[in-house]
Protein backbone atom coordinates (compact mmCIF):
# COMPACT_ATOMS: atom_id res chain seq x y z
CA UNK A 1 0.00 0.00 0.00
CA UNK A 2 1.82 3.49 -1.18
CA UNK A 3 -0.50 5.60 0.70
CA UNK A 4 -1.10 5.55 4.30
CA UNK A 5 -3.89 7.96 4.52
CA UNK A 6 -5.97 9.80 1.75
CA UNK A 7 -6.06 12.95 4.20
CA UNK A 8 -3.09 15.13 3.84
CA UNK A 9 -0.64 16.55 6.76
CA UNK A 10 1.86 19.50 6.10
CA UNK A 11 5.13 19.35 7.53
CA UNK A 12 6.69 22.81 9.22
CA UNK A 13 9.33 23.66 7.07
CA UNK A 14 12.35 25.23 8.13
CA UNK A 15 14.71 27.34 5.64
CA UNK A 16 17.27 28.58 7.50
CA UNK A 17 20.07 25.85 7.74
CA UNK A 18 21.54 27.74 11.00
CA UNK A 19 18.06 27.81 12.79
CA UNK A 20 17.31 24.37 11.82
CA UNK A 21 20.57 23.16 13.61
CA UNK A 22 20.10 26.00 16.70
CA UNK A 23 16.64 24.11 17.22
CA UNK A 24 17.75 20.70 16.57
CA UNK A 25 20.37 21.21 19.54
CA UNK A 26 17.53 22.79 21.68
CA UNK A 27 15.17 20.09 21.06
CA UNK A 28 18.05 17.50 21.27
CA UNK A 29 16.72 15.69 17.40
CA UNK A 30 18.12 15.11 14.19
CA UNK A 31 18.20 17.46 11.09
CA UNK A 32 16.07 15.85 7.76
CA UNK A 33 17.68 18.18 5.01
CA UNK A 34 15.30 17.68 1.89
CA UNK A 35 17.50 18.80 -0.65
CA UNK A 36 15.45 20.03 -3.84
CA UNK A 37 15.20 22.00 -7.00
CA UNK A 38 11.90 23.41 -8.13
CA UNK A 39 12.20 22.36 -11.56
CA UNK A 40 12.93 18.54 -10.51
CA UNK A 41 9.66 16.44 -10.86
CA UNK A 42 10.76 13.57 -8.25
CA UNK A 43 10.99 16.56 -6.01
CA UNK A 44 7.99 17.83 -6.61
CA UNK A 45 6.70 14.08 -5.90
CA UNK A 46 8.24 13.58 -3.17
CA UNK A 47 6.58 17.18 -2.18
CA UNK A 48 3.08 16.27 -2.88
CA UNK A 49 2.71 12.54 -2.18
CA UNK A 50 5.88 11.60 0.34
CA UNK A 51 5.91 14.74 2.66
CA UNK A 52 2.13 15.16 2.39
CA UNK A 53 1.09 11.58 3.64
CA UNK A 54 -0.04 11.82 7.41
CA UNK A 55 1.97 9.26 9.06
CA UNK A 56 5.76 10.52 6.85
CA UNK A 57 4.47 14.46 8.60
CA UNK A 58 4.17 13.06 11.80
CA UNK A 59 7.20 11.09 11.76
CA UNK A 60 8.51 14.43 10.44
CA UNK A 61 7.44 16.93 13.02
CA UNK A 62 7.80 15.02 16.20
CA UNK A 63 11.39 13.24 15.43
CA UNK A 64 13.14 15.24 13.28
CA UNK A 65 13.58 19.12 12.54
CA UNK A 66 12.82 19.32 9.02
CA UNK A 67 14.73 21.10 6.61
CA UNK A 68 14.65 22.24 3.14
CA UNK A 69 17.30 23.11 0.94
CA UNK A 70 17.13 24.61 -2.31
CA UNK A 71 19.75 23.22 -4.55
CA UNK A 72 20.03 25.60 -6.79
CA UNK A 73 20.39 28.81 -4.74
CA UNK A 74 22.74 27.05 -1.86
CA UNK A 75 26.71 27.38 -1.83
CA UNK A 76 28.69 24.97 -3.92
CA UNK A 77 30.55 24.39 -0.80
CA UNK A 78 27.49 22.92 1.38
CA UNK A 79 26.00 20.28 -1.79
CA UNK A 80 30.01 19.34 -1.99
CA UNK A 81 30.59 18.69 1.51
CA UNK A 82 27.35 16.66 1.74
CA UNK A 83 27.73 14.96 -1.71
CA UNK A 84 24.63 15.74 -2.89
CA UNK A 85 24.55 15.20 -6.82
CA UNK A 86 21.15 15.02 -7.62
CA UNK A 87 17.60 16.31 -6.61
CA UNK A 88 15.88 14.84 -4.41
CA UNK A 89 18.38 13.86 -2.14
CA UNK A 90 17.22 13.25 1.64
CA UNK A 91 20.23 13.86 4.35
CA UNK A 92 19.67 12.92 7.74
CA UNK A 93 21.84 15.10 10.04
CA UNK A 94 22.56 14.93 14.22
CA UNK A 95 22.73 17.97 15.64
CA UNK A 96 26.72 18.36 15.13
CA UNK A 97 26.17 18.00 11.75
CA UNK A 98 27.07 14.32 10.81
CA UNK A 99 25.38 12.48 8.66
CA UNK A 100 23.45 9.60 10.25
CA UNK A 101 21.54 8.20 6.74
CA UNK A 102 20.35 9.19 3.53
CA UNK A 103 17.27 8.75 0.63
CA UNK A 104 18.31 8.94 -2.93
CA UNK A 105 15.65 10.04 -5.14
CA UNK A 106 11.76 9.55 -4.45
CA UNK A 107 10.81 7.27 -2.45
CA UNK A 108 6.55 6.43 -2.28
CA UNK A 109 5.42 7.33 1.86
CA UNK A 110 5.45 4.03 3.08
CA UNK A 111 8.97 2.97 1.83
CA UNK A 112 10.08 6.58 2.90
CA UNK A 113 8.81 6.20 6.44
CA UNK A 114 10.37 2.79 7.02
CA UNK A 115 13.89 4.26 5.56
CA UNK A 116 13.55 7.50 7.84
CA UNK A 117 12.77 5.30 11.06
CA UNK A 118 15.57 2.66 10.39
CA UNK A 119 18.20 5.91 9.64
CA UNK A 120 16.54 6.93 13.45
CA UNK A 121 16.80 3.55 14.96
CA UNK A 122 13.19 2.91 15.19
CA UNK A 123 11.56 -0.22 14.81
CA UNK A 124 8.14 -0.10 12.01
CA UNK A 125 4.69 0.44 13.44
CA UNK A 126 3.33 -3.18 12.73
CA UNK A 127 6.67 -4.57 11.67
CA UNK A 128 7.53 -8.15 13.50
CA UNK A 129 11.14 -8.15 14.98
Amino acid sequence: MAVTSHATADVKWESDWDEAFKRARSENKPVLVSFYADWCVWCQHLESITFKDQKVAATLSERVVPLGVDIDHSSRELLQRYRIEAPPTVVVLAPSGDELGRILGYMPPTGFLARVQGILGEVPAGSSG
